[in-house]
């Protein structure tokens, strides 16, 4: 067990020539985790991490070690001296397997920066749970600082950390995002999203769609791209001139006639799409529409870890 970690392990190392002779093998410095631009100026500050849906949601605060107008950089003994927060932002990241993520593109939450004088001045934090979800949006929490001048440490001089203007006016914040709403495929015209090959038990198609002025479906297609008979996109009742994070496709003509997803591995799904944006798909073992997924931190319709 104890090689199996180590084969495994992945490590942080302060970049201290003093302890390289006790770098493990494979050990990077922190700020090569968050530098790949090449600016310089940002680290890995803090990482948290939970099971959302079918995958681990990550948000990584990320530190900005920003050069300030008269050239200090605005580490932990500058912010004390002008009693202000350290510049802190988050920014999304996703794994399928909890070791190896792949970060978002741009921060999900700013801090308002130096001399905006809000209540998320800098320092944002995200709560360990990340996110909850309630009226079919997900709500992060996050904490900030505005910090306060008057408390700087030419006026204070040495005192405890708590009484540093830098930690002052603390508080609590709410960023929403559309459930399931990092991202999305757009059509502005017609266009398809074919799908790996899927091995699923459910029977019930789901999607998280918005077409206000088009249309969603969908159909099954075998391995070598073949429609399954009474599964092609005119089987499929479409989704119609609405805005919905969830709503079942039906294949077959009323609701005695609805067809439940056929069985096997290797099926695909096929969406068509006209002047719409697809976020999410799932398959549910009812019309209740369950993913069967984790959600986050929870919220008020759900009693454990998962929508069951």
């Amino acid at each position: 067990m104890d090689e199996l970690k180590k084969e495994n392990a992945q490590y942080w190392f302060e970049n201290d020539p003093k302890r390289q002779s006790e770098r493990p093998e494979g050990a990077v410095e922190p700020e090569l985790w968050t530098n790949v631009d090449g600016d310089g100026d940002h680290q890995l500050y803090n990482f948290d991490a939970v099971p959302y849906e079918s995958l681990m949601l990550g948000v990584r605060e990320v530190l900005h070690v920003n050069i300030s107008p008269d050239g200090k950089k605005r580490d932990n003994g500058y912010c004390w001296t002008v009693g202000l927060p350290k510049t802190t932002d988050l920014q999304f990241a996703f794994s399928r397997d909890g070791r190896h993520y792949t970060r978002a593109p741009q921060e999900a939450i700013k801090s308002s920066g130096w001399g905006s004088g809000k209540w998320d001045t800098g320092y944002l934090s995200a709560m360990g749970g990340i996110c909850v979800i309630k009226d079919e949006r997900l709500w992060f929490y996050y904490s900030a600082l505005r910090g306060d001048a008057e408390m700087r440490g030419e006026k204070t001089g040495k005192v405890p950390m708590q009484k540093q203007g830098m930690y002052y006016n603390g508080a609590i914040g709410a960023a929403t995002l559309r459930r399931d709403g990092f991202c999305g495929m757009v059509a502005d015209g017609n266009g398809e999203i074919v799908t790996r090959p899927l091995t699923f038990t459910g029977s019930h198609l789901f999607v998280n769609a918005e077409c206000l002025y088009g249309e969603v479906k969908a159909e099954i297609v075998d391995g070598a791209g073949q429609v399954v008979p009474g599964y092609s996109a005119a089987d499929c009742r479409e989704l119609k001139y609405v805005d919905r994070t969830k709503a079942e496709l039906v294949f077959g003509n009323g609701a005695s006639g609805t067809r439940a997803l056929p069985k096997g591995d290797g099926l695909r799904i096929r969406f068509k799409l006209h002047c719409a944006t697809l976020y999410s798909f799932w398959v549910s073992p009812s019309d209740r529409g369950e993913s069967r997924g984790y959600v986050a931190a929870g919220g008020p319709a759900y009693k454990g870890l998962k929508d069951i």
